[in-house]
């Protein structure tokens, strides 16, 4: 980088791994002292640094880093889906357009082929996805411009989801709620684990609203009723988890009874069975009562071998 600062050349930077948050497990996969050193590299050559283009991940997504903790660095950071669909995305392969100039990235178009739920090729053809200016709704592709666009996924769930298929490469994807949605924003946001946390966090404070349940308390002659309201709705939620602990427990504790009583009663038909033919001379002995609940030791055991993995089995 110093060399071709010196030598006033552009770079793009293509790497493997990225230095980000992945979206996937919520896990960085970068040591948090390289990702600091990284981009104060990038920041240190602002000027030199086009783009930095990464993949790893299968999947089609950017990350923003504020320039308050990385300097003036503009240069976009983002990642280019795969050709395999072994992750569930569909094959991609991305055209970039870049500035003859500047070498800065002006543009992208996206091409994508459809792959069946048996992995599969379903049309055999590549087919146009989207172009990135366009689809993201910015006039550069910047990290600048992808504050936009974190800004706007924030605020807009349209728009959030629009990106979230994109991400997939056009691959079917379940709903996502208000946390999947909060995650997303996040994860696009943060460089660091402590960044990300702190988002969440945030974003569920602000999220979550609590008033003060309304409390109405009706007493008649021959029944007393309660009605409590509340906002969050914690109140009926709470009822409806006890109802169902006792609807679980009940038949359970049922079960365990009738077992137990089982067991007594064949106890009691074997010591029975057992005294008398002792009395009549036909046995030996009686067992005693802690050889029905245990196996009974003879001096050759018939039913007990040693596994190959070290477990016993009787």
């Amino acid at each position: 980088l110093q060399n071709a600062s010196q030598a006033h050349k552009t770079v793009y930077i293509a790497g493997h791994i990225p230095p980000i948050i992945d979206a996937y497990d919520e896990e960085p996969l970068w040591i948090e002292s390289y990702v600091t050193a990284y981009m104060q590299v990038v920041s240190r050559y602002a000027d030199t640094v086009a783009a930095q283009l990464f993949g790893h991940v299968h999947q089609d997504d950017f990350r923003y880093y504020h320039a308050a903790a990385f300097g003036s660095s503009n240069s976009p950071l983002m990642t280019v889906p795969s050709v395999t669909p072994v992750y569930g995305n569909n094959p991609a392969v991305r055209v970039m357009q870049y500035d003859l100039t500047t070498k800065a990235v002006r543009n992208y178009d996206q091409y994508y082929m459809s792959v069946g739920s048996n992995g599969g090729p379903v049309t055999g053809a590549w087919q146009f996805e989207y172009s990135a200016l366009a689809a993201l709704e910015v006039s550069a592709l910047t990290n600048a411009a992808y504050g936009e666009v974190l800004a706007r996924m924030q605020s807009n769930s349209t728009y959030l989801n629009t990106l979230r298929t994109h991400r997939e490469v056009m691959a079917p994807l379940p709903p996502c709620d208000d946390a999947c949605e909060r995650q997303y924003a996040c994860v696009v946001g943060s460089s660091f684990m402590s960044d990300y946390n702190a988002c969440m966090a945030a974003a569920t404070t602000t999220t979550t609203t609590t008033a003060t349940p309304a409390i109405t308390t009706t007493t008649g002659t021959a029944a007393s009723t309660t009605t409590t309201t509340s906002s969050s709705g914690g109140g009926s939620t709470g009822g409806k988890k006890k109802a169902n602990y006792v609807a679980v427990l009940v038949p359970i504790l049922v079960v365990f009874a009738v077992a137990a009583l089982a067991m007594v009663f064949i106890f009691r038909r074997k010591s029975s069975s057992s005294s008398s033919t002792s009395a009549t001379g036909q046995g030996t002995s009686a067992p005693s009562s802690s050889s029905f609940f245990s196996f009974a030791r003879t001096s050759t055991p018939q039913y007990s071998r040693i596994r190959s993995d070290n477990e016993v089995d009787f």
